[in-house]
């Protein structure tokens, strides 16, 4: 998203295809939060992606994909914050629901400490 504040036209500018899976295919998962830290807006997907983009430039430049034991299906993400006493940390949660059957599952719930810097999480 880019553009002035408040907008001065109808065109902010918007990239409907920023949020990618790893392999470069726009996702359709739609985003789940976000997150806007120290001129980085992080963004959240219910497909398990996380993106970094440099808000000066509008380019992305880090993703991670926060994928489900190497079955190529990703955490369905759909909550998002920081810590405001340790600004390099990020935390995204999942409440368990299988958002393409809605059903509850436990291995899909929980939460990930991600780091702002590099996107690696835990």
């Amino acid at each position: 998203i880019s553009g002035d504040y408040p907008l001065t036209s109808d065109d902010p500018d918007l990239d409907q295809d920023a949020l990618t899976i790893t392999n470069g295919v726009n996702s359709t998962m739609g985003s789940s939060g976000m997150v806007y830290l120290d001129d980085y807006l992080y963004v959240t997907n219910f497909g398990g992606v996380v993106v970094k983009i440099d808000t000066t430039s509008g380019i992305t430049t880090n993703t991670a994909f926060l994928e489900i034991d190497s079955t190529g299906y990703g955490y369905p993400l759909n909550g998002f914050c920081y810590d405001p006493d340790n600004t390099n940390k990020l935390y995204a949660t999942g409440t368990g629901i299988d958002f393409d059957t809605n059903m509850y599952a436990d291995a899909l719930a929980g939460l990930w400490e991600i780091n702002a810097d590099d996107l690696t999480y835990t």
